[in-house]
């Protein structure tokens, strides 16, 4: 909880703090948007938030080492293009998400 707290940086005995950003409590605030209102970039963002959770449905029976690298390849450019269409959707001067 320190970088949610605002103490990055911070030294400890194994490093500096660095913040930890979690994916499920930032796609909860699309989750609460477009269930409140008709919000297009909510739905989207949600729709593009469930893809790796599909693929990882997909993979659930194979072996641990076949499961990995699948995982990792098919859900890296997925994560990757939907970073890069949050950033173009989401102006931080007129966005609730700025900041």
């Amino acid at each position: 909880m320190w970088p949610a707290s605002g103490r990055t940086g911070k030294l400890t005995p194994s490093g500096p703090l660095v913040p930890a950003y979690c994916g499920s409590h930032f796609r909860r605030r699309f989750h609460d948007i477009a269930k409140a209102v008709n919000a297009p970039i909510a739905s989207e963002a949600l729709r593009r938030f469930s893809e790796p959770f599909d693929i990882e449905a997909e993979i659930s029976g194979l072996s641990t080492n076949d499961h990995s690298a699948d995982r990792q390849e098919r859900t890296q450019l997925l994560v990757g293009s939907l970073g890069i269409w949050l950033d173009r959707q989401l102006d931080p001067n007129l966005s609730c998400f700025g900041r």
